[in-house]
């Protein structure tokens, strides 16, 4: 008879903000990753919604590439930003259409 455990926990990948010192320190970074989740999901990305969604990405770090120390911007079909080499990004997706960027 063969006996095998493991640890459960390592199935689950933990968001790293979780691991700060304090509550206080990862609810900056919380709140605008769900402010900027709730925009993703409009149906269509208003010129309002795009300055938003800027606003989010340059805050959450994610200014220059899709990931940061806290957030990973997965775009596997398509593309949501455009990154220029110099000022901000651009968001090229218009949201009616949010499932051809987003797995």
């Amino acid at each position: 008879m063969r006996i095998a455990a493991f640890n459960i926990e390592n199935l689950f990948s933990r968001a790293s903000v979780m691991n700060l010192e304090s509550w206080s320190e990862g609810k900056e970074i919380l709140t605008e990753y769900s402010r900027l989740n709730k925009i993703l999901q409009k149906p269509v990305y208003t010129p309002a919604n795009k300055k938003a969604i800027i606003t989010s990405i340059e805050k959450l770090g994610l200014k220059k590439d899709d990931e940061s120390k806290f957030i990973i911007l997965r775009q596997n079909r398509g593309h949501l930003l455009k990154r220029r080499q110099s000022g901000p990004p651009e968001v090229v997706a218009r949201g009616a259409r949010r499932l051809d960027w987003l797995a």
